[in-house]
């Protein structure tokens, strides 16, 4: 084989490669499960992501846990971090106000209690995940979220805590 035809060889291989690889990425190859056949957790995780997205900005799954029982569904989200603890803290309470707006138009939750967890460092310098803010709401709440300001989450949840450390 002379120089030439190695070269034309190589060149053909190469690009039968791209041909092939361009393929498989314009394919669908996904298997999305129709969303009428999704549970309800599935639903709800699927509106989370979709207002808040899938990952933290340090590339963490955003949903950690949700389960949902006899109307009441219990949610554990993972917050983005920011440049101070009061800017991570609005955050995750403006992120709270676009989840309970997605959650409200499911019927089959009556209760909502909202939890997130950031990483924290212990007294004996170890890095845990532990929840920072906690909203329990009834549905119940009349609150148009377009105009909702979170600020006042603490007067209409049942329940409202953040930690010490995000006052």
């Amino acid at each position: 084989m002379t120089y030439k035809q190695a070269f034309k060889f190589v060149g053909i291989i190469t690009g039968v490669f791209f041909i092939v690889v361009f393929t498989i990425l314009m394919i669908d190859i996904s298997n999305d499960v129709p969303y009428e056949e999704l549970t309800l957790e599935e639903k709800v995780e699927k509106a989370i992501t979709e207002a808040i997205g899938e990952e933290t900005n340090f590339d963490k799954k955003r949903v950690v846990h949700i389960s949902i029982n006899e109307g009441v569904a219990k949610i554990v989200l993972n917050g983005d971090e920011s440049l101070t603890l009061n800017l991570t803290r609005d955050s995750m309470l403006s992120k709270s106000k676009d989840v309970l707006e997605q959650l409200d138009k499911f019927e089959e939750i009556t209760n909502y209690q909202l939890s997130w967890n950031m990483p924290l460092v212990d007294v004996k310098g170890n890095v845990k995940d532990a929840e920072v803010i906690k909203i329990a709401i009834n549905k119940d709440h009349g609150i148009t979220w377009e105009n909702f300001n979170t600020e006042n989450f603490s007067v209409v949840s049942e329940s409202f805590f953040i930690h010490p450390g995000y006052q």
